[in-house]
């Protein structure tokens, strides 16, 4: 079967130059490669490369539209699109391959995405909940045994997602009403709506700089329009969502149990910027088989914080009390840099979990191998 790739370019000529340079000392020879080259500025669109097939636009498509377009060219069977600050390593591409062709249910394949930035994962799949889009395995070390194998997901990113060109065309491509983010989420959603999976592919790694950097010509330039997708996203998929988080949250939750004695009362911090937790503490008193003595909100305002200091948030006389803590938080690593009241408290089974699944032990979090 032929096969093509299709890369939104929008701009950063030496971004997209590194880029190219690793896809081709990763890639197989015979792979067609398209890059969809588009902005009203057009020094950035002066490109041109030996090897690969350069379409040209002098105006800002935007992701969906530039994508539909390099599939509509590509004369490959099976297509994969490709962020231009996708960084791939070796064996990704067969990887993913090997993964789709493998079994006819599925649809789609993406790679396990590494943060730049911290060597830790970015992404591995995306799992849905009454109150947002969870991103499973985010911030886990890639030596983590959760983050080992292949799995079936509800959604992926499309910064790496490989398909077949008479699927894609049959739903329809990526809705181009969602310019700016979710028309990923929105295609695989459309693929579980007719039968197939979707599936993280574990051997398949790529480095993806997006939304670690604020230089991406991306996200500067039309961050204005994450909003407008979004709602789109939600307004057309709410009755397509299965609220599947917990099938990941079970998984990671048993793994914790099989290694850690849990006591059977815990005080629950909510620490996350979430207006409602109702969900995720009946979740984890269910599953870690546990009570509260009592729950305790603190307003956090920032969503998705990377640095929370505890005592900023929770009075300090917590800090001597003798009573375990669950800490419900955005991000677990947001608590790494805590050391004195860690020093201060007996951790020993004071546990941390996050909203997209993670469950680590402080200690484990202290001493970084998680």
């Amino acid at each position: 079967m032929k096969q093509s790739i299709i890369i939104p370019y929008y701009k950063n000529k030496q971004e997209l130059l590194f880029s190219l340079n690793l896809l081709h000392k990763y890639l197989p020879k015979d792979v067609e490669v398209i890059i969809v080259a588009n902005n009203p500025n057009t020094d950035e669109i002066d490109i041109s490369f030996e090897d690969y097939i350069v379409l040209k636009f002098p105006c800002a498509l935007l992701y969906s539209k530039a994508a539909n377009i390099g599939v509509k060219y590509a004369s490959g069977d099976i297509i994969t699109l490709l962020d231009q600050d996708i960084f791939v390593t070796n064996n990704w591409y067969e990887s993913l391959l090997n993964k789709l062709l493998s079994d006819s249910n599925i649809g789609a394949v993406s790679s396990k995405m590494i943060n730049p930035t911290n060597n830790r994962i970015l992404e591995y799949g995306i799992e849905y909940t009454p109150y947002n889009s969870a991103h499973i395995g985010k911030d886990l070390s890639q030596k983590s045994p959760l983050v080992k194998n292949d799995i079936c997901v509800s959604s992926a990113c499309g910064g790496v997602l490989m398909t077949y060109k008479s699927l894609y065309t049959k739903l329809g491509g990526m809705d181009e009403d969602m310019p700016y983010i979710c028309c990923d989420c929105d295609y695989t959603l459309k693929l579980w709506e007719c039968g197939k999976q979707v599936w993280v592919v574990a051997d398949s790694v790529v480095y993806h700089k997006s939304f670690t950097s604020k230089a991406s010509g991306k996200i500067s330039d039309f961050s204005f329009l994450e909003h407008d997708s979004r709602w789109k996203f939600y307004q057309k998929n709410s009755n397509r969502m299965r609220y599947s988080l917990n099938e990941w949250m079970n998984y990671t939750f048993q793994y914790y149990l099989s290694n850690h004695n849990v006591p059977r009362k815990y005080i629950l911090l909510n620490l996350t910027s979430y207006h409602n937790i109702d969900w995720y503490s009946s979740f984890i008193k269910t599953t870690l088989c546990i009570d509260f003595y009592d729950i305790y909100n603190f307003t956090v305002k920032e969503r998705n914080s990377s640095n929370l200091q505890l005592y900023d948030y929770v009075p300090y006389d917590f800090v001597t009390l003798h009573t375990p803590f669950i800490y419900l938080v955005d991000s677990f690593l947001a608590l790494q840099n805590n050391a004195f009241w860690f020093i201060m408290r007996n951790t020993e089974n004071d546990i941390i979990i996050d909203i997209n699944g993670a469950i680590c032990s402080i200690n484990e979090l202290v001493k970084g191998i998680y």
